[in-house]
C-alpha cells in the first residue's frame, strides 16, 4: 500500500482553495458593481411623495405626504388586498372596491373558519384591521386630507379640526404599521 503524502495533499487543497476564493471574491465584485449602477438609474430607496408640488413645504406637511405615500406604494405594489388566483391581475391596484371584496370574502361574517385555523375572533380582528387599511387608503388617495381654504377662509375653528383629523389618520397608519407585511 502506498503512502499517502499529507503535505502533498493539504498543499493542492490550499492552491485550489485559493482559486475558489479568488473567484468568488471576483465575482463579488461584480455584482456589486452591477448594483451600484443600477442604483443609480434605478434607485430602489427613493421616496416620490405625491400630491406635492416642487418647492418648499413645511416638514410635518413632507411627513404626512411620506408616510402616507409609503402607505399607499405597500397598498398598490404589494397588493395585499388581491385575490391572486384572479385572473384580474394589473401593475398597481387602485380599485377599493375590489379590496373589500376581497376582505368580504376571506375575512367576513361568511369566510370560511378552517382555511387559516383562526378562531372567529381572530377572524372578525382581522377583518376589522383590514377594513381600517382600506379607509385610511381611501381618506388619502379621495384627496380628504386636502383643506379648502377658499371655503374657510379666517375660520381657525375649520382649520384646527381638519388638523385634528389629519393627525387622528396619521396616528392610525402609524399603530397599524405592523400589519404592512406580505
Amino acid at each position: 500500500m502506498d503512502e499517502i503524502d499529507f503535505d502533498k495533499v493539504m498543499e493542492d487543497y490550499e492552491s485550489s482553495r485559493k482559486w475558489k476564493d479568488r473567484l468568488c471574491t471576483i465575482r463579488r465584485k461584480i455584482r456589486s458593481a452591477y448594483i451600484d449602477v443600477k442604483d443609480v438609474f434605478f434607485p430602489w430607496n427613493k421616496i416620490k411623495v405625491r400630491n406635492m408640488t416642487r418647492g418648499w413645504h413645511d416638514r410635518d406637511y413632507v411627513l404626512m405626504h411620506a408616510m402616507f405615500t409609503i402607505f399607499c406604494d405597500y397598498i398598490e405594489g404589494e397588493q395585499p388586498f388581491v385575490d391572486w388566483d384572479s385572473k384580474n391581475k394589473q401593475k398597481r391596484h387602485t380599485n377599493i372596491a375590489e379590496m373589500r371584496e376581497f376582505v368580504e370574502k376571506y375575512y367576513g361574517k361568511d369566510a370560511p373558519v378552517d382555511e387559516y385555523g383562526w378562531s372567529r375572533e381572530q377572524m372578525d380582528k382581522k377583518y376589522l384591521i383590514e377594513m381600517e387599511l382600506i379607509w385610511i387608503y381611501e381618506w388619502y388617495i379621495t384627496g380628504q386630507w386636502e383643506f379648502d381654504h377658499v371655503k374657510h377662509s379666517y375660520s381657525w375653528e375649520k382649520e384646527a379640526e381638519h388638523v385634528k383629523k389629519c393627525d387622528d389618520m396619521l396616528h392610525r397608519l402609524v399603530a397599524w404599521r405592523h400589519h404592512f407585511w406580505t
